[in-house]
């Protein structure tokens, strides 16, 4: 769907206080491809390597994960113009759906009014209103979620503007074509994904975005002050290279060994012990790891974990870790297997990554960075096995 078929399409946006809007993305979280390892065994993990191949192989499916903050809606339904976040969106307690830059700003303030600098913050973001207010022609019906880049104008420091909204700095080119476009500006925001308001339904379903094309993104109204950016990437035609090798034999292992960590994640197995979250407690330990700073996934690592206090937000009794403790000791062969094979895909993951920095970088007069490290968050791959997204965990989930 284009924007100009949104702009005309015939959306029936309920009344906010008679139904109940919904948002969901299209996935709560786009995966990592070692995640599929623990969410669907030997199927997940022939799938991931499925999606890291294409992606390089196909590298224009592949758009860069910008590092924006705060995440923002806005949009348009029967009643007029909406700017809100994902909290005033969902907000039960309070009308969420800010009509107004006032609104807004009352809105996001009053949630945190104590907090240092909350006022400025809030008239900050408030000021975007009528900037993305233009954006969107009076018959667009629907909402864009997107993330603010910056709120100020930005000033050139020795031919170069510097943007770090979250984690990731970036260095842009004052003379390249987005470095003029910024020059011009006072604000900039990444736009990604768009939705339709829905009604509750009884059935639980609910409304999901899908992500906007760059024909749609680029058919969005010219708004004077604001820069919008694209998540996608203008990448080379040509395949990136990962050692054949080293598929092969991830191919081979996970046909060999698939069905042990079957076995070991098997549902009704699972089931039967009350341990039937076994596929959160191992991801809970990988997201213990990377807070860290750490890579690699090592059995005995979470052993240790899993009889720690750490692991207790999913481990909640002695019944259940003495049960987890025992199906892991039964099944050995698919523990160390299940580790080995996501060991293997974000080293696979690693190399493709790295390819799509050095890309970024040189094609697109950006240079991202993190803690002086080259390198963006991340890439996100729509390809025929799933959309996954190539992120160093490590380094940009560590605590400081």
């Amino acid at each position: 769907m284009k924007i100009h078929e949104i702009i005309t399409g015939n959306f029936k946006v309920p009344v906010r206080g008679r139904q109940q809007i919904l948002l969901t993305e299209a996935k709560a979280r786009i995966d990592h491809p070692e995640d599929l390892v623990f969410d669907e065994g030997s199927t997940g993990a022939h799938r991931a390597l499925q999606a890291i191949v294409h992606a390089a192989e196909n590298p224009s499916t592949t758009t860069v994960k910008w590092d924006g903050s705060p995440a923002i809606i806005f949009g348009r339904d029967e009643q007029g113009f909406i700017v809100t976040d994902k909290s005033g969106f969902a907000a039960k307690t309070y009308d969420g759906m800010a009509r107004s830059s006032t609104m807004l700003r009352d809105m996001l303030y009053n949630r945190k009014p104590d907090e240092a600098g909350r006022l400025q913050y809030s008239t900050q973001l408030a000021k975007l209103f009528p900037m993305l207010e233009k954006l969107l022609p009076v018959k667009f019906r629907g909402f864009i979620q997107g993330d603010v880049m910056w709120m100020d104008p930005l000033e050139e420091h020795n031919g170069v503007f510097e943007i770090q909204p979250n984690k990731i700095k970036y260095t842009i080119d004052v003379g390249s074509d987005l470095g003029k476009k910024i020059k011009k500006s006072q604000a900039g925001i990444v736009v990604h994904s768009y939705f339709s308001a829905t009604t509750e339904r009884t059935d639980n379903t609910k409304n999901e975005s899908r992500a906007m094309t760059p024909s749609e993104i680029e058919s969005l109204k010219t708004s004077p002050g604001l820069t919008v950016l694209s998540p996608v990437m203008q990448v080379k035609t040509d395949a990136f290279k990962l050692p054949k090798d080293d598929i092969e034999k991830v191919e081979k292992f996970i046909q060999a060994k698939g069905p042990a960590i079957d076995r070991l994640l098997d549902n009704m197995t699972i089931g039967s012990l009350q341990i039937s979250n076994l596929s959160d407690v191992f991801k809970r330990f990988i997201n213990f790891k990377v807070k860290q700073g750490k890579n690699g996934f090592i059995q005995q690592e979470f052993i240790n974990w899993l009889n720690s206090p750490n692991s207790k937000t999913v481990v909640k009794t002695d019944n259940k870790l003495q049960n987890v403790m025992a199906h892991l000791e039964k099944n050995k062969a698919g523990f160390d297997a299940m580790f080995k094979v996501a060991n293997a895909l974000v080293n696979l993951k690693y190399l493709l990554k790295a390819q799509l920095d050095d890309h970024a970088n040189q094609n697109n007069s950006i240079l991202a960075t993190m803690r002086g490290e080259s390198g963006h968050e991340g890439f996100v791959a729509g390809t025929p096995h799933g959309t996954i997204k190539f992120v160093n965990r490590p380094a940009f989930m560590k605590e400081e």
